[in-house]
């Protein structure tokens, strides 16, 4: 694990209180369903843009998300594993590992079928790095070929594999 990622267990009260964040979030390991519960929350609220680059080079795309501090963000289920950086600020990620804070600039490997809920406590720089297989360079065409938007897509390319 890199220097960068700390855990923090002992702290999540105090710093739930600090993100104010008391009744949406807990900082405790949550299952799917807690994930997907708040996410369907966070939709019914102002979203905000997060600027999105993209880059491709042969088999391989970045996709660079540039958060505001303060933004509370959900992702999407990854179909295959993929590195990560942050280049600069730093985030609490909760998934159904466990709350982790992230400080840039780390990197680290995110596995497949894990989905996200990051709080930006600063500004953040966040990369993903994905291996593209069939070379797409349209960003909606390569996001749906890396990445379920649900469990019932989920499900549905489980069952048509069998």
């Amino acid at each position: 694990m890199d220097n960068n990622i700390i855990e923090v267990p002992e702290e999540r009260d105090q710093l739930l209180d600090v993100l104010g964040y008391t009744e949406v979030v807990r900082l405790s390991t949550p299952n799917i369903q807690d994930i997907i519960n708040l996410e369907e929350f966070l939709l019914t609220l102002p979203q905000t843009d997060c600027e999105v680059e993209h880059h491709y080079i042969d088999n391989v795309m970045t996709r660079t998300m540039f958060i505001p501090k303060g933004t509370l963000a959900t992702g999407r289920f990854h179909k295959k594993e993929c590195i990560n950086i942050i280049s600069k600020g730093s985030v609490v990620v909760w998934t159904e590992l466990g709350p982790e804070i992230l400080i840039g600039p780390c990197r680290f490997v995110s596995p497949a079928g894990l989905k996200k809920v990051a709080y930006a406590l600063e500004d953040t720089e966040w990369t993903g790095i994905f291996y593209n297989k069939d070379n797409h360079i349209n960003n909606d065409n390569v996001v749906n070929e890396l990445t379920y938007k649900n469990e019932e897509q989920i499900c549905s390319d489980y069952q048509q594999q069998q």
